[in-house]
């Protein structure tokens, strides 16, 4: 649950205005991507304001540059 994520966050975060980012990795190849956006779509209205990054797990899509927007 991302809320409670953030809360837990939020709460255990050593300072104020900690950075936070979203990042989706679509891994299970039985879901449609349409689908997993679909999925996505949900999860990221429960953290409005929140940037996101996509990323792929198969052929490292984006995994350097999420790492370097954290």
């Amino acid at each position: 649950n991302v809320k409670q994520w953030l809360q837990e966050i939020d709460r255990c975060a050593a300072s104020e205005g900690v950075n936070k980012l979203l990042v989706w990795n679509k891994c299970n190849p039985q879901v449609s991507r349409r689908q997993a956006y679909s999925i996505f779509n949900r999860i990221f209205q429960s953290a409005p304001g929140i940037p996101f990054s996509e990323t792929s797990i198969l052929n490292a899509t984006d995994v350097e540059q999420t790492f370097l927007t954290m």
